[in-house]
């Protein structure tokens, strides 16, 4: 693969992690540290989570030659009451339908690995225009 890497808050950057290792890495997330994974592609693309096996939230960024799309990644339900993910820098605003669990997070970073993608059944809220400019 090449170039990949794996961010875990408090840790050294892992290059060119196994599913296996993200699988069980990510098992280690709680609320105080590590709370923070980032999974990064050789083009700046990349999946992070925050937060706690029970209470965690998935966000995914694509590079694009224009800026970038960033996107929150949920489940089928359209529940968009607002709730809150604790980590350690403090907690995340996120819709109760984009809540999710460990087991989750495993499969999202090892599709990501493989792919590059957020794998169905999952869905994605666009926030770019959240960054302003920056997105481009």
């Amino acid at each position: 693969m090449g170039n990949v890497t794996l961010e875990i808050e408090g840790y050294n950057t892992v290059d060119d992690p196994t599913s296996e290792y993200i699988e069980r890495a990510l098992e280690h997330i709680t609320p105080r540290r590590p709370s923070v994974f980032i999974l990064t592609r050789p083009d700046g693309s990349f999946v992070q989570t925050a937060g706690s096996k029970i209470r965690l939230t998935v966000e995914a960024r694509y590079m694009r030659p224009e800026g970038f799309r960033h996107l929150i990644v949920g489940v089928e339900e359209d529940d968009k009451e607002l709730t809150h993910v604790a980590y350690s820098c403090g907690t995340l605003i996120v819709q109760k339908s984009e809540v999710l669990k460990v087991r989750d997070a495993q499969i999202i970073f090892k599709a990501f690995l493989r792919t590059g993608q957020i794998p169905m059944p999952y869905v994605v809220r666009d926030v770019t225009s959240m960054y302003g400019d920056e997105a481009g």
